[in-house]
This record gives structure tokens, C-alpha cells and sequence, in this order.
């Protein structure tokens, strides 16, 4: 890419100039996210997606023991577990 052309003729790696750009991204010298940031963020989408996945089970478990009327009994729980996994 262009980057690498510039950066390897004026004596620097890719990497280098990468790595060079994150450290002033973080101190910020530079615009942009941060890895500290970034991090979170990561975080944050991994929780969400959990969560989501989390809320969909008791949609489902909810639907499930509405359609047994109400019924609370060991059975009941025992084929809704088999049936979602």
C-alpha cells in the first residue's frame, strides 16, 4: 500500500509506523481512538451480545411455560432445557 512504500523509504516498517501512530493516537498527539478506548469498547459489544442472546433465552422460556398454562412443574422445566439446547 502507499503507507508501506512511504514508511519503508524513509527507514521505518510498516509496523513500526503503525505501532508509532497507536502511541500517538494515546497520548493523544494524534485524533483518533485510543487502545484504552478501544478496549472498552470491545468489551461493551461482547457484553451486549451476551445480554441479547441472554434476553432471547427468557423470551423464549417466557412463551414456553405461558403456553403449558401456568403449569410449574419439574416436567415442564425439564423438556423446555431440552428443547433450546
Amino acid at each position: 500500500t502507499g503507507g508501506r512504500i512511504k514508511s519503508e523509504s524513509v527507514g521505518g516498517s510498516p509496523r513500526n509506523t503503525q505501532m508509532g501512530k497507536l502511541a500517538e493516537k494515546d497520548s493523544g498527539m494524534r485524533d483518533g481512538v485510543t487502545t484504552e478506548e478501544r478496549d472498552r469498547i470491545t468489551t461493551l459489544e461482547r457484553e451486549n451480545r451476551e445480554l441479547r442472546q441472554a434476553n432471547e433465552i427468557l423470551r423464549k422460556a417466557s412463551a414456553y411455560f405461558a403456553r403449558q398454562g401456568g403449569q410449574d412443574n419439574r416436567l415442564t422445566r425439564q423438556r423446555f432445557v431440552r428443547v433450546t439446547r
